[in-house]
């Protein structure tokens, strides 16, 4: 598999991995346990800080982009992933805690490693290999 192969792999399995840890809470059935439900309740009704509310759409709009432009094989997508990743871990550090289901953490966790299996290959592989110029 070619080292852009292999990127454009990961970058699907990030957003896949994504998207599933963020769908399987809503669809498994008894979820939050009934001796979660009340606290459950109360942190989702937890206002978060206005100031927060902007730089988590920057955060994730950054992402977005980024990731797609990664997809189109742009360089310039790999500095702006890695920011936006490192600021997105910054930011959950700041919401709190959370409960999650353990299938929703597998997924997670397998978000994560993908990502940084994109930022490896982005800056010590050449999978962004600067196209050739016709002289």
């Amino acid at each position: 598999m070619s080292p852009t192969s292999a990127l454009r792999l990961f970058i699907s399995l990030y957003w896949a991995m994504g998207i599933l840890s963020a769908v399987v809470p809503l669809v498994l059935p008894g979820w939050p346990p009934e001796t979660l439900k009340a606290w459950v309740a109360e942190e989702e009704a937890r206002d978060l800080p206005l100031a927060l509310l902007p730089t988590l759409a920057t955060i994730a709009i950054a992402s977005i982009v980024s990731s797609i432009a990664l997809l189109r094989l742009r360089r310039w997508g790999a500095p702006v992933f890695l920011v936006s990743g490192l600021l997105s871990y910054g930011a959950i550090a700041l919401l709190g805690p959370q409960v999650t289901p353990g299938v929703a953490y597998l997924f997670e966790v397998g978000a994560a490693i993908s990502a940084g299996l994109v930022i490896a290959l982005c800056y010590w592989s050449d999978a962004l290999r600067p196209e050739p110029k016709n002289a």
